[in-house]
């Protein structure tokens, strides 16, 4: 479709092409932007009252390309004539008066404001005569087409000589000395809507605080510029907050050193400062005395959320990122990109009120003493990467995680212990929790999850009924449940898959309102000896241990988690807290070494740890206050600890769990299924598919056969080698794949026939014989299951 009729076929064919071909793409272009000029078109003061604008005047009047050489010849003693170019050198243009043959016209309006500029044509200047003499000529040319859709106004600020000016769509609206007072005159109340750019490539001084006010969906772009603040006190840029805006920084330099902010985002009571864009090129502090802010979003009157920042080469401050003030409004949801913060005393600092942000960047922990990241914030992931350091880097802290701080993630790399002479010399923990975990490439680190089974993807008994009249392993392998004490609660025991994956599942059937107080009901993994011999305990090289998990009780309140010898008389002792009932929420603690204490640390088939899970614990049991640093305790629970199961609507869920050598946590090692499957095997290995829960009469699939091949009473059997070497010699249990009792059953004829026993049976298997009875004939297909324990 066209703006202009196209030309149809017949004699005036040729002329109407030419017409459409030079009025179609300017008509176009006129209806998107302004028209603008390219060079030229700017006369000097001249003792005349005739000058020839310098150059050649090329320019885009409604979007037609003209050029033009000619001459103006100006009305005496005129204070403000305004000059344009228009499109063509002939039409008439009422009020305007034109230079006959040019492209030139001009009005004397004796007015200082910028006249409504006609269609088809661009302002060129504004020009002052007196006694035969063109005395002041005054630019207003626009160099660049403004987008008229994108904004309902458009305010260009530059610098010409040592004056100050802005422009708008219209023309010069305000000169000044001052750029901060030019700055003042043209803002108005609210930066609504409106496009402001500052020309780059200058450098433009402030000698007070540059206020912009509340933007609500504005742009102010200052790119490629220089803003040189130079009072020693005071904020050289403040935002008043607003919505959806953006804005655009070239540098910020405090030359004389200010106790302010370069940049500070300090939104008015009850202004609502939401989804925000903010970049700059460089925050520096040019006076060499570390003082003041770089970037500074201060909540003093009110809270800021999803804010994009976006900075670069933060230099020399006090604090080079200051996010919120303690105790005071709040942030949250902001992305954070900062590159090269550097030489500052803190180079950023996250105040306690922060929630669930993302800081990714790059900076350098340079000055003794100082402190790269300082954080009481809660739910934040952080990306760091730390290029040099301190000249005595055992004075300088890379991480300060302050009272308060919790479910925090910090990617360092290099890891932290690359930065200290000595193990914990330059970091602090300071939140009085252990849900903060710092990640990394830490050496220390080992690389498997000791947890076997911790996805809880290996469920070879099926579905546990009943379950809390006596311990034992029920649901997802290797996961045991124990109790202490007179205990009334009963459970459906059972791997359950829900939106977010597998999980152990602890049903409540039988509540216990009332804890006996001597009663303690827990789901534990127990590690054989030899696979945490590595951990050292007990002995002064022992080594720190990080453990993760995730859990989605329907219950809320304070959990807790006990580590133990297998004697629990070390105990370690973990709060943790299910915020919201049926949800899925994560955990993970760096637990400190225990040199101290009796550990078996080497041997098959016996316990070194245990990882207990406390479901509810009786007023006896749960006295014990969390300790960070020792394995003294004596319960395995707080008196925090919630009843878990105090109704039948209960249900206690905990997935992923994972326990690793060092101070640093990774994601779930996620296994093949095969290899998971073949460490379970180590301690229980079974004729049964998997899911189905080994009982008497349970069917024929997957039991061991045999063919008879002396007919009667005699002992015969089969052998059985095994997958995989158990923790140590099993026990059996034996199954009638087809009755209830533990006797071979003689498939052929429909019958029981007798017992079964292992011989010569080891870690490798062995032999299980088959008593036979008289009526087992020859060729009869004889059956069983088994299943072989050799659990912890």
């Amino acid at each position: 479709m066209t703006i202009n009729p196209l030309p149809t076929a017949g004699p005036s064919f040729e002329n109407a092409l030419n017409t459409f071909l030079s009025e179609e793409d300017a008509d176009r272009f006129k209806n998107m932007f302004t028209g603008f000029i390219v060079a030229g078109g700017l006369g000097a003061t001249i003792a005349s009252l005739t000058h020839t604008p310098a150059g050649v005047l090329t320019a885009y009047p409604g979007g037609h390309f003209i050029t033009e050489t000619g001459s103006i010849t100006y009305p005496d003693d005129a204070t403000h004539v305004w000059v344009i170019c228009h499109k063509d050198t002939t039409s008439a243009i009422t009020n305007w008066t034109r230079e006959s043959g040019t492209h030139y016209l001009f009005q004397n309006t004796g007015s200082a404001t910028t006249p409504t500029v006609p269609t088809d044509s661009a302002l060129l200047m504004k020009v002052t005569t007196a006694s035969g003499s063109i005395t002041n000529v005054e630019d207003s040319r626009s160099f660049a087409p403004t987008n008229k859709q994108t904004t309902s106004e458009t305010i260009l600020l530059f610098k010409e000589g040592d004056l100050y000016k802005a422009r708008s769509l219209s023309g010069i609206i305000a000169t000044n000395t001052d750029f901060v007072d030019l700055w003042d005159a043209v803002k108005g109340g609210v930066v609504s809507s409106k496009r402001i750019i500052i020309k780059a490539g200058d450098v433009y001084a402030l000698t007070q605080t540059m206020t912009i006010p509340i933007s609500n969906y504005g742009i102010f772009d200052s790119r490629g510029t220089i803003f040189r603040y130079s009072p020693t006190s005071g904020d050289a840029v403040i935002w008043k907050g607003g919505q959806g805006a953006q804005l655009h920084f070239g540098l910020i330099d405090m030359e004389n050193g200010s106790t302010g902010s370069a940049l500070r985002v300090f939104p008015e009571f009850g202004t609502v400062t939401l989804s925000n864009r903010i970049e700059w090129q460089g925050l520096h502090e040019g006076g060499g005395g570390h003082v003041g802010k770089g970037f500074f979003m201060d909540s003093s009157l009110g809270g800021m959320g999803i804010f994009q920042v976006v900075g670069n080469d933060i230099l020399g401050f006090d604090e080079g990122i200051r996010v919120g003030i303690d105790d005071v409004g709040g942030g949250a949801a902001h992305k954070f990109w900062l590159d090269w913060i550097r030489d500052c005393n803190i180079n950023i600092v996250v105040h306690n009120l922060h929630n669930t942000g993302e800081f990714n960047i790059n900076l350098d922990a340079l000055i003794d003493n100082s402190i790269a990241i300082k954080t009481g914030g809660a739910n934040d992931v952080w990306n760091v990467i730390i290029g040099a350091q301190a000249p005595d880097p055992t004075t300088a802290k890379t991480l300060v995680i302050d009272s308060g701080a919790k479910h925090n993630v910090f990617n360092i790399k290099p890891a932290l212990n690359r930065f200290k002479r000595s193990l914990g010399a330059n970091w602090e923990d300071n939140s009085g929790n252990r849900t903060n975990i710092i990640t990394g490439d830490n050496p220390l680190r080992g690389n498997d999850n000791l947890v076997i089974n911790g996805g809880m993807q290996i469920n070879r008994e099926g579905t546990a009924t009943g379950v809390g009249a006596a311990d034992g392993y029920f649901g997802p392998d290797l996961w045991e449940y124990s109790q202490e004490g007179t205990t009334s609660g009963r459970f459906t025991a059972r791997q359950v898959t829900l939106s977010s994956g597998q999980w152990l599942e602890y049903e409540v059937t039988t509540a216990d309102v009332a804890i006996d107080a001597a009663a303690l009901y827990s789901v534990r993994h127990n590690f054989e000896a030899n696979d945490v011999n590595q951990l050292r305990f007990g002995t002064s090289e022992a080594r720190e241990i990080t453990i993760s998990f995730e859990h989605r009780h329907v219950r809320t309140g304070t959990y807790c988690l006990a580590l133990t010898n297998s004697a629990e008389n070390r105990i370690y002792v973990i709060e943790y807290v299910q915020d919201t009932t049926d949800t899925d929420e994560y955990e993970a603690f760096t637990i400190k070494p225990d040199v101290g204490g009796t550990w078996i640390t080497t041997g098959s088939g016996v316990i070194g740890l245990r990882a207990i899970f406390i479901m509810a614990a009786g007023a006896n049991l749960n006295d014990t206050t969390p300790l960070n640093d020792g394995w003294t305790n004596t319960d395995k629970a707080t008196a925090n600890q919630i009843n878990g199961i105090a109704a039948t609507s209960d249900r206690f869920r905990i997935r992923k769990v994972q326990l690793e050598i060092g101070q640093t946590q990774t994601e779930f090692q996620h296994e093949e299924r095969s290899q998971t499957l073949s460490k379970c095997q180590r301690y229980l290995w079974t004729t049964f598919p998997e899911g189905t829960a080994p009982a008497q009469s349970a069917g024929l699939t997957g039991a061991l056969t045999r063919l008879v091949s002396a007919a009667g009473v005699a002992t015969q059997g089969l052998d059985l080698n095994l997958p995989v070497t158990m923790a140590s010699t099993p026990t059996a249990t034996f199954f009638n794949p087809s009755a209830a009792n533990a006797l071979w059953r003689n498939v052929t004829d429909a019958g029981d026939s007798g017992a079964a026993a292992l011989r010569n049976f080891g870690e490798r298997g062995g032999g299980i014989d088959h008593t036979q009875v008289g009526t087992d004939g020859v060729g009869d297909e004889c059956a069983i299951h088994v299943l072989l324990d050799a659990r912890l």
